[in-house]
């Protein structure tokens, strides 16, 4: 599947330090070749983000997307602590 970065997701990312944006290139390689591996801890979220997931880069903070199965595509949504739920 194709993974595309909405503006969001973009405009979230350039405020992370140089340390979370090297996590997060460790954890996009693993997500690449399982989304659902167990490190990662990919779950469904619920309420207004019930067609959403997320992965876990740290114990704090998350990666929002979701999944175009039509397009073969998933969107990278929000990245950041719990807050990107509250988004």
């Amino acid at each position: 599947m194709k993974i595309v970065h909405t503006t969001h997701f973009r405009r979230a990312f350039k405020k992370l330090t140089e340390r979370q944006k090297s996590i997060f290139f460790q954890k996009l390689k693993l997500f690449q070749e399982d989304i659902f591996s167990p490190e990662l801890k990919t779950h469904k979220l619920r309420g207004p983000f019930r067609h959403f997931f997320a992965f876990s880069l740290t114990s704090s903070e998350r990666v929002v997307f979701q999944i175009d199965k039509e397009q073969k595509m998933i969107f990278l949504y929000d990245i950041g602590s719990h807050k990107v739920y509250k988004a």
